[in-house]
């Protein structure tokens, strides 16, 4: 169950060290009222969705062990409020209609330009704030 005395946080989930790193600066540059947690795998993000309140989600696809789709799944069905966003080198057609069938929010082929991640990632915060601290939507 999520420690609701803990600030809200925004899990990035990616193999890739340089990506979780790049995710984190973009977001830690656009939005101070979240803990940022980057983790390997999806087995550590559901870890952290026990003990937080996660807004955001941002996954990739393709991880060792368990992939970015049963991970969405897996969220969605313990965190339904969670906005979540996939991102994948794997830029098919099938595959976005599969992120999206699973419960993905947002899809985004790698590479590509951080405006694209920031948008939806602000608008999902924003989204969350607005519902749970309505005084503190403006900030």
């Amino acid at each position: 169950m999520a420690n609701r005395s803990l600030r809200p946080a925004i899990i990035i989930v990616d193999d890739a060290a340089d990506i979780r790193r790049l995710v984190q600066r973009l977001l830690h540059d656009l939005t101070r009222d979240f803990d940022l947690i980057a983790v390997d795998s999806a087995a550590k993000a559901l870890e952290q969705l026990e003990r937080r309140t996660v807004p955001l989600l941002i996954t990739e696809y393709a991880m060792p062990g368990m992939n970015g789709l049963d991970l969405i799944r897996l969220v969605k069905l313990t965190a339904p409020a969670t906005t979540i966003i996939m991102i994948s080198a794997y830029a098919s057609a099938e595959l976005h209609a599969r992120a999206l069938s699973a419960g993905a929010d947002h899809f985004l082929a790698k590479p590509f330009p951080l405006s694209q991640l920031a948008e939806p990632a602000l608008r999902a915060l924003r989204g969350w704030q607005s519902h749970h601290h309505p005084e503190d939507a403006d900030s």
